[in-house]
């Protein structure tokens, strides 16, 4: 029989190795903001368009802090391992849900695999934001349209690659937006890596 091609290290991230390294995320997110709600993979570990040089995690942390947390700030980025974390607190990514941020959205149709913990109470709350289809076109048109000048703008500046990737971005925020409009959900992940491939 042929061999087995190599299982990609992306998808194998709840092997003995990658709970340990679970356990020291969840462990350096208590230490310095406080009890964690929430953990999920995020970006090319979950779509799988590429090979992830790092894997990409979005944490929750219950309120109140220890310290404040500054959302989309390097204040409220760690890299632990291969691990590339940005912290939320509940309130924050409970605000954005509610604004109909593909992030956060996303999250809610994650399979089991990628959700790496979820306190049961925040997952109901969580569930129970209605989607809103007016902000979800209108949010997906501004990202995307920032993403698309965004790619422009690095081409400009030749740099092909991340232009490229700001293209195929454009189109998987598109993706996204139209499975939650048509579906209520994120019904496929891999829809939109034709524009990476």
């Amino acid at each position: 029989t042929a061999p087995r091609p190599p299982v990609p290290t992306h998808l194998v991230i709840m092997s003995a190795e990658g709970q340990a390294s679970v356990a020291a995320v969840v462990e350096e997110l208590e230490r310095r903001w406080g009890p964690c709600l929430a953990l999920y993979q995020h970006g090319s570990s979950v779509f799988q368009n590429k090979e992830p040089a790092d894997i990409d995690l979005l944490a929750v942390v219950d309120e109140p802090t220890l310290r404040p947390v500054r959302s989309a700030t390097p204040d409220a980025q760690f890299k632990l391992d291969r691990f590339e974390v940005s912290v939320y607190t509940r309130s924050a990514w409970l605000q954005k849900l509610r604004l109909m941020d593909l992030s956060m959205l996303t999250c809610l149709s994650l399979p089991e695999k990628f959700v790496l913990r979820e306190d049961a109470a925040f997952r109901d709350e969580t569930r129970a934001v209605p989607l809103e289809p007016s902000l979800i076109f209108e949010f997906s048109c501004l990202y995307a349209e920032f993403t698309w000048l965004k790619a422009q703008a690095l081409l400009r500046k030749r740099d092909v690659h991340k232009s490229c990737k700001n293209v195929s971005y454009v189109f998987r925020v598109l993706e996204l937006a139209a499975q939650l409009l048509w579906h209520g959900r994120v019904v496929d992940f891999f829809a939109a890596n034709c524009w990476w491939d």
